[in-house]
């Protein structure tokens, strides 16, 4: 039937299409509701996939998460690129994070160690030799971590990529009709009510923090709006322009295959619209330029402002909720393409009654509903 799928996910974003892509290669009949795919992909993302080069560590469940999922990245892009015939650009030629002061060393210094209780690749290079690497870096640079197995993508492509994969394998996309509502019956979820009549299923995922699905899902609820700027730049005139994303105090700097190159900060709470703060921009600026000075002459070719909500424990929210057959995937915040493909997989064991590949309880919509 038209209108009955085995699942439904509410959300057109990264999570939603990963896990619709799934569900249907796994033979899980799905039906994808929520925002135009054409408004979805202008949302903002670094297409950082940086599982270790980061400005914070996050709690363990977070890195437990982020670790599986680039594990994962190589085979799930190239299902995604073979299902739709458009190239991501992922790039793994590593990640470097700076630091300029005695305080920032230390500070970076200490985040990384649960990567050296873990073992995991990762250099330390003086400023000489990271500048060596990189020339484009500012002479004041006195320590550099460089990152091998860390990664970028096009986020844009990801997004367009993943929705011709999706519609090729079987998802039924259905974005002229708006969730309205959730439905239920019998106490658990039965589908969505829509602005063009009902969507009827085994179980409703809302995935993502915009479902716009108004459901008794506290975690889908609870959260940080939050909100960070970005810059797209025409590093040309650097001849030595960065070859690798970096991480500054404050600043990512994120270089692309057409040329350019993103700027953007991290996310700060706020609720967002759209046009960030001329005070924002300059201060994003001045960031990365004390780490990369030729940033000041970069030609600006636009600025947004990307919006997400941040999980107030640092862990996204994976699993059913208290109502049954009610699955939630939200919380992860600018983390949302890093952790796409472990997200999908949680979601699809949890659907199915199996074991996720990760302890569920940290994740579990339950740590945060009454």
């Amino acid at each position: 039937m038209r209108d009955r799928a085995d699942v439904i996910v509410v959300g057109t974003g990264i999570v939603g299409l990963s896990l619709s892509f799934e569900l249907v290669r796994r033979g899980v009949a799905t039906i994808l509701v929520g925002r135009p795919l054409a408004a979805a992909r202008t949302a903002g993302g670094l297409g950082l996939v940086n599982a270790q080069a980061r400005g914070r560590s996050g709690p363990e469940p977070f890195q437990d998460l982020a670790l599986l999922s680039r594990q994962l990245f190589a085979d799930w892009v190239e299902s995604v690129e073979a299902e739709s015939g458009l190239a991501v650009e992922h790039d793994v030629r590593g990640g470097m994070a700076v630091t300029l002061t005695d305080a920032e060393e230390v500070a970076l210094d200490r985040t990384l160690d649960w990567q050296r209780a873990r073992t995991l690749p990762f250099s330390v290079l003086p400023g000489e030799e990271a500048a060596a690497r990189e020339p484009s870096l500012s002479e004041e640079i006195r320590t550099a971590f460089l990152f091998p197995l860390d990664g970028t993508l096009a986020p844009g492509k990801l997004h367009r990529s993943l929705s011709l994969a999706a519609r090729s394998a079987g998802v039924r996309i259905q974005e002229s009709r708006v969730p309205v509502r959730l439905l239920s019956d019998g106490g658990r979820a039965s589908g969505v009510e829509t602005d063009d009549g009902r969507l009827l299923a085994d179980a409703v995922v809302e995935a993502g923090d915009d479902s716009g699905l108004a459901a008794p899902a506290a975690a889908s609820l609870t959260g940080i709006q939050a909100s960070s700027p970005f810059l797209e730049v025409d590093p040309s005139p650097d001849g030595d322009r960065l070859s690798r994303f970096l991480w500054t105090g404050g600043a990512w700097i994120v270089p692309r295959r057409d040329g350019s190159a993103t700027i953007a900060g991290e996310p700060d709470p706020g609720p967002p619209d759209g046009r960030p703060r001329a005070g924002a921009l300059s201060a994003l600026i001045e960031a990365a330029a004390r780490a990369v000075p030729a940033v000041r002459d970069y030609r600006i070719l636009s600025c947004s402002e990307s919006a997400c909500r941040l999980s107030p424990d640092g862990c996204p929210t994976l699993g059913e909720s208290s109502l049954p057959r009610l699955f939630v995937a939200s919380g992860l915040g600018s983390d949302e393409i890093l952790l796409a493909p472990a997200a999908a997989l949680f979601l699809v064991e949890a659907l199915s009654g199996r074991m996720p590949p990760l302890p569920p309880g940290p994740y579990s919509p339950a740590r945060f509903e009454s």
